[in-house]
């Protein structure tokens, strides 16, 4: 599937998609640099937690681009104006022994993503 973004940075090396070579170094990034955008998957995803955990929403690109204005304008990452509808991938409790933001990780890294504000440069 083809993310339909048509521009002419593009093929500049900052705005070419990020890819991960592990589901650790995707969780790395997120915790550490940035929130990620896939356009063919349709999914926004950020760090939501001190702890680790990520919120992760199904974005289409009509609403990604109004996510990057909105965020542009008012200097704030896309999950500000987002409510209720996200899903939250929590790490491990104590009680629950499952790491489901790293699964989330090591269902995704391979996909195509774009840091939310290089995908703004993009898209406005």
């Amino acid at each position: 599937m083809n993310s339909g973004i048509e521009n002419n940075n593009r093929n500049s090396i900052k705005y070419r998609p990020i890819t991960f070579d592990s589901a650790k170094k995707m969780f790395t990034y997120l915790q550490d640099v940035g929130d990620l955008y896939s356009p063919d998957e349709r999914i926004y995803v950020f760090n939501y937690s001190e702890s680790g955990a990520l919120a992760v929403y199904r974005i289409c690109e009509l609403r990604a681009k109004e996510l990057s204005r909105d965020s542009k304008e008012a200097d704030e990452y896309w999950g500000a104006f987002l409510g209720p509808g996200g899903s939250i991938y929590d790490v491990p409790g104590e009680q629950c022994g499952v790491d489901y933001a790293m699964k989330f990780c090591e269902d995704w890294y391979k996909s195509e993503w774009y840091d939310t504000r290089d995908y703004a440069d993009l898209v406005l």
